[in-house]
Formats: structure tokens, C-alpha cells, sequence
């Protein structure tokens, strides 16, 4: 029994380092190749813990639609969003959609998909800086979920 339980005790370990190193791995490669990373995650979901991280600066035009607020002054730094954006002509993310749900409704279905349709980007994030005109949105994750066997990027 005692084997046993050491083997155990120095697998996981193990498993859970060769799992970081090789989705560090695929994480690094996106990078490069300019890929949006959404998600960090070790282990399989259900979530048990995260963080987001991230500078991701997002536009705000005459198109933008607001879910959930009145108008851009009600968002404040660490508040949860979802955002349904596209690209402009010079490659900048430009937000069709912004949605700010309750914080109980986090894990609720997004209503951002019956508002924008399906050919947007669809993020979510904390909102670390808000003017008229743009947003700077961590809205990298990192994930530690219940299921110990894998992860992904």
C-alpha cells in the first residue's frame, strides 16, 4: 500500500509538469504566429480556479452595442465583460458588442450570440481601463480545472 500511495504522490506531480511544459509548448507557437490565445487551462473543466491577464486594446465606435449597461461610463476596472468584436481595415479590434452581466450570471449563457451573430470574435475578460473611445481588456486566462489529466490552450 505504501508503494502504492508514493507512486501516486510522484506521478501526478510529474504528469501535471510534462502537461505545463507541452502546452507551454503550443502557447509559445501561437504567439509567434500572432494566434489569440483565450485560455491557459490545466486539467479539464469544470473550472476551479483562474486569473485573467492581458492588455488586449479594444475600439468602440457608433456600431458598438451595449448588453446590460447604459453606456460605457457605467464599466469600471475589474469588472467582468463578454465582447463580440471584428477587425477593422488597420487590424484593430473593434467591439460590436459589449455585454455586463450581474456577477451571479458569469457562467449563464452569453446573450451575445442572438445579438451579433456567429462571424465575430467572442471574448470575455476584466476591464482593467475604459474611455469614450476604446477598452484595455485582460482577457487572457488562466485556468486550474477539476480534472487533472490534460490541458489545452
Amino acid at each position: 500500500m505504501d508503494t502504492v500511495l508514493i507512486a501516486v504522490i510522484t506521478f501526478v506531480p510529474m504528469l501535471v509538469m510534462l502537461v505545463v511544459i507541452h502546452e507551454w509548448g503550443h502557447f509559445a507557437t501561437a504567439k509567434a504566429f500572432g494566434v489569440k490565445v483565450m485560455e491557459f487551462g490545466i486539467g479539464y473543466p469544470p473550472r476551479a480556479w483562474g486569473f485573467y491577464s492581458g492588455k488586449t486594446a479594444v475600439l468602440l465606435d457608433g456600431q458598438t452595442q451595449l448588453v446590460g449597461m447604459e453606456s460605457v461610463a457605467d464599466l469600471r476596472p475589474g469588472q467582468y465583460i463578454r465582447i463580440s468584436s471584428t477587425e477593422d481595415a488597420a487590424g484593430n479590434l473593434v467591439a460590436r458588442t459589449i455585454e455586463a452581466p450581474l456577477p451571479g450570471e458569469r457562467r449563464r449563457q452569453s446573450a451575445l450570440q442572438e445579438v451579433s451573430g456567429g462571424e465575430y470574435l467572442q471574448h470575455e475578460g476584466k476591464v482593467r481601463q475604459a474611455d469614450g473611445n476604446s477598452l484595455l481588456v485582460a482577457d487572457m486566462l488562466w485556468s486550474l480545472n477539476w480534472l487533472p489529466l490534460g490541458g489545452f490552450v
